[in-house]
């Protein structure tokens, strides 16, 4: 019965690994056409583009709802369910380095010292929130959360309550100019005004979702957790579906607008979105034992999500002090040229990846040596070089 249940608990992870390696591919794949493919050839207002750059658009909600989830699991308490120092610590690292890593991968100057000459143009788009950025405050806030709270079921309904309340005063927060009241680089958490593809509203939700979600699925008996997830788009993801597209044709009825008006403040497409997660998610379910043999590479793979992200995007649009084919080409190339660069860019990615993964495992001594260069390198670029 012990191995039986620790099985079970090892296959909640693992399939919750396989939803965020498949969201990681679509991702490479959906950067790959939409930086070089010529807008002519891949138009997103006529079908069948139009399916397509819909799907795109849950590949953020799959990547927070899953990464909330997992925090569940990682969140490592004392007897009196008090979060442990090292917790705490590890949690404030992990989300200073994403945020810094998001910053440097739009640093718009050569030098530290350039920036004196960047105009508030330039300061707009360095401060824009991306994913990481999103994902660096959502993990802050998640722990503040975590350390007022003395369990994973307490965590799980505070998250619940704050997805919930983020979700609806997402189109009021929205409505406001914040950046008429604070400066620029906190405004861009907030508002999608000044170019933030991912700003804290509404997007933090799905993250505090899926720890609402890793929380449920943490206190389900282990031999019903398959059975529960098999159900979940039947029993919470067609309702929140429903639900959700009813409330933007409301939205849409009452305002006289079209949808796509006030799509991305839409607490309708937050729910709907999180309907069609909780459909992906149970289909895996049912998938997953006949792919199980390979959790040992979509386990490498996962994990290591911030290695794939970084590695793809520096690829696709270099950063700068690199260059990169999106800069060479950008939205220029035909559609069977993009779509002949989609696998290379995916096995070029994955296979740094899984270099890095094999290096950390045979000589720790090594990967220190590559970190250390690389830091040296970021030193040399921004401070010393003339």
């Amino acid at each position: 019965m012990e191995i039986q249940q620790e099985t079970v608990k090892k296959e909640r992870v693992y399939l919750l690994d396989l939803a965020r390696f498949l969201a990681m591919v679509f991702m490479m794949q959906g950067h790959t056409l939409d930086s070089l493919v010529s807008p002519k050839f891949l138009d997103v207002t006529n079908f069948p583009w139009n399916i397509w750059h819909s799907f795109r658009g849950l590949t953020a909600p799959v990547f927070l709802i899953i990464s909330g989830a997992v925090h569940v699991y990682v969140l490592k308490r004392s007897e009196d369910g008090r979060l442990t120092n090292d917790t705490i610590y590890k949690r404030i690292r992990w989300a200073a380095i994403i945020m810094m890593i998001g910053y440097l991968l739009v640093f718009p100057a050569n030098r530290m010292y350039d920036l004196i000459y960047l105009d508030s143009k330039g300061w707009q788009v360095f401060f824009q929130v991306n994913i990481l950025q999103l994902t660096g405050i959502s993990l802050v806030l998640l722990l503040l959360v975590a350390m007022l709270t003395h369990s994973s079921r307490s965590l799980g309904r505070a998250s619940l309550g704050i997805g919930i309340a983020i979700t609806f005063i997402t189109p009021f927060i929205q409505y406001i100019d914040w950046f008429l009241y604070i400066p620029e680089g906190i405004a861009a958490y907030i508002s999608f005004e000044h170019g933030s593809i991912f700003p804290v509203f509404p997007f933090a939700s799905y993250l505090f979702y899926g720890v609402a979600l890793g929380s449920y699925l943490k206190n389900v008996p282990s031999e019903q957790w398959t059975q529960k997830l098999k159900k979940l788009a039947l029993t919470l993801g067609l309702p929140l579906f429903v639900v959700g597209v009813g409330l933007n044709l409301l939205q849409a009825y009452l305002t006289g607008t079209e949808l796509t008006e006030f799509g991305r403040a839409s607490a309708g497409l937050v729910l709907t979105r999180i309907g069609i997660v909780l459909g992906i998610l149970s289909f895996l379910s049912y998938v997953y034992p006949y792919v199980k043999s390979f959790d040992q590479y979509t386990i490498i793979f996962s994990r290591k999500s911030l290695y794939i992200y970084v590695i793809h995007l520096v690829l696709l649009y270099g950063c700068t002090w690199f260059p990169s084919i999106a800069k060479l080409y950008p939205q220029q190339l035909p559609l069977w040229a993009g779509l002949t660069l989609v696998p290379i860019v995916i096995s070029i990615t994955l296979g740094f990846v899984a270099v890095i993964h094999f290096a950390e495992k045979r000589s720790n001594k090594l990967i220190n040596a590559l970190r250390f260069t690389l830091i040296g390198f970021l030193i040399y670029m921004l401070f010393l070089q003339f």
